[in-house]
């Protein structure tokens, strides 16, 4: 999970990578036993983006592979 604005978080997925949006976000916490990710705030959009706009490679995308 990687969090750019208040406004805006992303998270690397073996589905894909998923942004959500919205107001005043906060990213909890990551539980990989149970593949849960909580995230506090008005959620406005959760989307998934396609390869075109792919994130570069990091520590937390190729630890969640």
């Amino acid at each position: 999970m990687e969090k750019l604005t208040e406004n805006e978080i992303f998270v690397f997925t073996e589905d894909g990578d998923l942004v959500i949006r919205g107001e005043g976000l906060s990213g909890g916490g990551f539980d990989p036993s149970r593949g849960v990710i909580t995230v506090t705030g008005h959620i406005n959009s959760l989307c998934y983006i396609t390869e075109k706009y792919h994130m570069p490679d990091n520590f937390l995308s190729r630890l969640l592979k």
